[in-house]
């Protein structure tokens, strides 16, 4: 799922990180410039530490800054399927 170029923002990310929670099913998500912020990083990075179905998560091009950044790879040392 593409969503880049959205501007979905923290708002945005922290609905999706949200809904990554309970996902099964998508295995790709794109998530490029769309104006993340640290508090939708944050949001993210938690709901990777439950969600093993997704395998690609793309963040380039946002305005996560070092405490988002440490969120998503503290999940990312206990999700296995990214």
């Amino acid at each position: 799922l593409s969503l880049r170029n959205n501007r979905i923002g923290d708002e945005g990310a922290i609905a999706l990180g949200n809904a990554l929670q309970n996902n099964s099913t998508l295995q790709d998500l794109n998530l490029g410039n769309n104006s993340i912020g640290d508090d939708g990083a944050v949001a993210i990075g938690v709901s990777l530490i439950d969600n093993m179905t997704l395998q690609v998560l793309i963040l380039e091009e946002n305005k996560i800054g070092p405490s988002g950044t440490e969120h998503i790879a503290n999940a990312l040392k206990v999700n296995r399927s990214l």
